[in-house]
């Protein structure tokens, strides 16, 4: 209301979004047809299409009301703003649609079925600006700006308001001296960005949470009472390759390492050629420390441990490989 300064304005890319949200959640029963779209793919969809739609309709119906305003009739603004604004629409769903269906780079298919129920939503948006909100601006006519703020009528008079020159004076300012604004701010958001250098990215678990919750209460009892490793074991999947000798060896090295405080018996299933190891580090799952533990397992004690046990990969035959994960 305050950017549009006009109820019909503001109401219109708002029900417009609400009515392609609506269409497109209740769509998304079509699509298990073809993939399983995970419970909350809607929720995370009704957010990206929510503000996808009420940007999409902000961009048509902003110039529809310049072009209004200009003396333009009400059925070639409507055109000519789908005809400029409308591919933009266009190009920016596009965009959104291309990089959401890019999750299914990342290899796990709930993620990559949801990517494609979020895509639903977007591209039924676009079509519901470029149609239904054309639609509704021929039906409003001249009447968009009615019920409107008094600085809006004040500017449809003749008499705009000051921070409007202010705006203006500012972009004029900005452009005739583009270099420098260029430059200080592309160093003013790499300098807010440098703190992503030491993002360290993980899975949290109940040792974020708040002190007052019970399930970080019971998270500290665990730690207290077993050892702060034992909140999140590592396990050491074995591909046997049919010498289940090679599981003590093992077990022996990763019991000596200094960052493993205990190592529970191995589960061997001969029949399916596989062993499973629990190992508790000495410290926390979140803990750098635990970390190093983990890369050191993998880089220095499996390897050494297939070495000795003669079962070094080899081209041209199947052989043990070392552990084949190690997750915490």
């Amino acid at each position: 209301m305050v950017a549009f300064g006009s109820l019909i304005a503001m109401g219109l890319p708002i029900g417009v979004a609400l009515f392609g949200l609506a269409l497109g959640v209740s769509a998304m029963p079509l699509l298990t047809y073809l993939v399983e779209i995970p419970s909350w793919a809607p929720v995370i969809a009704s957010m990206v299409g929510l503000g996808a739609g009420i940007d999409y309709a902000l961009f048509l119906v902003t110039r529809h009301r310049e072009q209004l305003a200009a003396g333009t009739g009400v059925e070639e603004s409507v055109g000519r703003a789908v005809a400029t604004a409308g591919q933009a629409v266009v190009l920016a769903g596009g965009t959104v649609v291309v990089s959401i269906l890019g999750l299914a780079v990342a290899g796990i298919p709930f993620i990559a079925a949801a990517g494609v129920a979020i895509a639903a939503v977007v591209l039924i948006m676009v079509a519901a600006s470029i149609t239904l909100l054309p639609a509704f601006l021929g039906l409003a006519g001249h009447s968009i700006d009615r019920f409107g703020l008094p600085w809006r009528r004040a500017a449809r008079d003749g008499h705009a308001p000051r921070a409007r020159h202010r705006w203006q004076r500012w972009g004029t300012h900005v452009a005739r001296h583009a270099v420098a604004y260029a430059v200080g701010a592309t160093l003013l958001l790499l300098a807010l960005a440098v703190p992503v250098l030491a993002l360290r990215l993980g899975f949290p678990d109940e040792g974020t949470l708040p002190d007052s919750r019970t399930q970080r209460q019971a998270y500290d009892l665990v730690a207290e009472g077993f050892g702060p490793g034992a909140n999140g074991p590592l396990a050491i999947a074995v591909d046997l390759a049919g010498d289940p000798s090679v599981v003590e060896p093992l077990y022996d090295a990763v019991t000596e390492d200094p960052g493993i405080a205990s190592v529970a018996p191995p589960r061997i299933d001969t029949d399916a050629g596989v062993a499973v190891l629990l190992a508790v580090a000495t410290t926390a799952p979140q803990d750098d420390a635990t970390r190093a533990t983990i890369e050191r397992l993998r880089s220095e004690v499996f390897p050494r441990c297939s070495r000795t046990a003669g079962h070094v990969p080899m081209s041209g035959g199947r052989r043990l490989r070392s552990p084949t994960s190690v997750t915490g």
